[in-house]
């Protein structure tokens, strides 16, 4: 266990962020790059409908494990806090009930899945030619849910934990393994969109495997014997009750980004996967605020576990710095080449030309998401998981879809983008006056020995 936990409650903030934020970072980089191999892959071997069954399959799939991972956030939210007052028992017991939960999540997400792809499919107008392709994507990544979900449970166990190291060194080879298995059943066997899924599937079951051996040979508290799998009342209420706001709030999120590429779809092909492809930019563009968060929240949850407030608000500020700095350096680069970061993903002229202009329309949000990314940790660091819940409503359903389709009717495609992109301002109101109202300064977080 010593390799797994470090104390954030000690020693320079800023130093402990930026030291905990740089492996993140580099994470975040290899699973951004996971997914997008997949579409340069398929968008320099294959036809625009495998790029198009990769792009909408994906955003799909990952509507389903950012939900799924506001179970992980509350996880990791007890597990700093328990880390950071050194309470074992809470500790021990919150690991068991989080892998015994995502386990029956994984089965019953999948179950689920395989009957509503194609309802959902046509709810999205995805076009005709990228309808089959689009199907066994999401069928063969599905039947991996369990490898998907339990990767995502252990790295954030283990950033909640202080480790920011190995989840990097188990993405990295899943990346690699990927990457490796998508040019030899994409290019060698010609198998398409589901070339990609099956090495999406196969790389995450190794890393799972990886990070399994690598826990039990550091006798982590959970061994995955059938007798660790427990769940306790109490932590389930716990993880539940911090959870299922943060898995609203990135569900609806994502799912107003579904309602964007339906929209988007209905330009046609090169529209559609143009809007597939910037949202592929965007999971590289939001890789620094995610690692930011993520250092944030772990940081501030020790240290308010530990009763040290203003180390707290400290991380914050540190961070938020360094998540301006580089939303202002992203949103600079995509309106000066925006051509050539579409043209990493497919050499089609005519997805390049419709994309300009959305991905520089999209890129206003890069501007504005720091400030929610920002307080959004420090609400975890708390655990206060509701105003997260709200944002994600009021910007997504409230205000995206309406702006996206209102700015569509006049100025066309393009203006999808700026809609989207105007709605995080909404998100804003609630997330600022969370921060001044100085209620984060109180963790919620119980511990069984606060009733001793």
């Amino acid at each position: 266990m010593a390799k797994i936990k470090h104390d954030m409650t000690q020693g320079s903030v800023v130093k402990n962020l930026l030291l905990f934020s740089l492996p993140l970072f580099l994470s975040y980089f290899f699973q951004a790059l996971y997914g997008s191999v997949d579409t340069l892959i398929v968008g320099q071997f294959c036809e625009l409908a495998d790029v198009t069954g990769v792009t909408q399959g994906s955003q799909i799939t990952h509507i389903l494990t950012q939900a799924i991972s506001g179970l992980s956030t509350a996880g990791a939210i007890m597990i700093a806090q328990y880390t950071g007052g050194s309470h074992e028992r809470d500790l021990e017991e919150t690991i068991r009930t989080l892998f015994s939960l995502f386990l029956i999540s994984s089965v019953l997400t999948t179950a689920v899945m395989l009957f509503l792809n194609m309802p959902i499919i046509r709810l999205l107008k995805i076009p005709e030619e990228a309808v089959a392709p689009t199907m066994e994507y999401l069928q063969i990544c599905e039947a991996g849910l369990v490898f998907i979900f339990f990767y995502n449970c252990i790295s954030a166990i283990l950033q909640a934990m202080g480790d920011s190291h190995h989840p990097l060194i188990f993405v990295a080879i899943a990346c690699g393994i990927n990457a490796v298995l998508d040019l030899v059943l994409v290019v060698c066997f010609g198998m398409g969109a589901a070339g990609t899924a099956v090495a999406t599937v196969a790389a995450q079951a190794v890393s799972v495997v990886l990070s399994i051996n690598f826990l039990r040979k550091n006798r982590f508290l959970f061994d995955f014997h059938p007798r660790s799998f427990r769940i306790y009342r109490d932590k389930l209420s716990a993880l539940l009750r911090l959870g299922i706001p943060y898995a609203i709030q990135r569900g609806v999120v994502y799912c107003s980004f579904l309602a964007i590429s339906g929209l988007s779809n209905a330009y046609g092909l090169a529209a559609a996967s143009a809007s597939g492809v910037v949202a592929k930019i965007n999971n590289f563009a939001t890789m620094p605020f995610s690692a930011i968060q993520s250092a944030i929240a772990t940081v501030a949850g020790q240290n308010m576990g530990a009763g040290k407030i203003e180390r707290s608000r400290a991380a914050f500020r540190a961070g938020l710095a360094c998540n301006l700095l580089f939303g202002v350096s992203l949103f600079i680069a995509a309106q000066i080449i925006p051509g050539q970061m579409l043209s990493l993903f497919s050499p089609d002229t005519e997805m390049i030309r419709v994309g300009i202009a959305f991905l520089r329309y999209y890129s206003l949000e890069y501007i504005l998401m720091p400030f929610n990314f920002s307080i959004h940790a420090l609400m975890s660091a708390s655990g206060r998981t509701i105003i997260p819940a709200i944002d994600g409503l009021l910007a997504s359903f409230v205000v995206r879809i309406p702006l996206a389709a209102y700015f569509s009717s006049s100025m066309g495609f393009p203006g999808i983008a700026l809609g989207s992109s105007l709605a995080v301002i909404s998100a804003l109101i609630p997330a600022v006056i969370f921060y001044f109202s100085g209620i984060w300064k109180k963790p919620k977080i119980r511990s069984n020995s606060d009733d001793h």
